[in-house]
């Protein structure tokens, strides 16, 4: 009885480590899509100034996390990311609208997919395939 009990102790933590981990990557990734919406708006307006100004303090805050995104994210899709904001921020410095909003929109959609990557359901939990370490 007492290493069942253990076990499910055990289980129990580490569901809601899984769940407190996905939560923060939700809501990370939501509060980055609604500065880069908002400096979309402002760019589109014409104030590239501020719309820069956001996106900076949007990668800044990406890159605060960063420690601890590259414990649970692959480290290509944190590069990934980090390359669009650098090609994102390039394009607002050039003040080049269309490539712009097309760079930003697919940031925001990179972020998105992290975010629906790591929430956790039964769905995404059965599909895991677990690969061979030699192949």
């Amino acid at each position: 009885m007492r290493r069942m009990t253990i076990s499910l102790l055990l289980l129990a933590l580490l569901a809601g480590t899984g769940w407190a981990s996905s939560s923060y990557l939700t809501g990370l990734t939501a509060e980055l899509s609604d500065a880069l919406d908002r400096a979309e708006e402002l760019g589109g307006g014409g104030d590239w100034a501020r719309a820069r100004e956001l996106t900076v303090q949007a990668y800044a805050r990406w890159e605060a996390a960063g420690g601890y995104l590259s414990l649970v994210l692959r480290h290509d899709e944190l590069d990934g990311v980090s390359g669009r904001f650098c090609e994102v921020l390039a394009l607002l410095k050039a003040q080049e609208g269309p490539e712009y909003a097309a760079a930003n929109r697919q940031l925001i959609a990179q972020l998105g997919h992290l975010s629906e990557m790591e929430r956790l359901n039964w769905r995404s939990f059965l599909a895991r395939r677990v690969r061979p370490v030699w192949g």
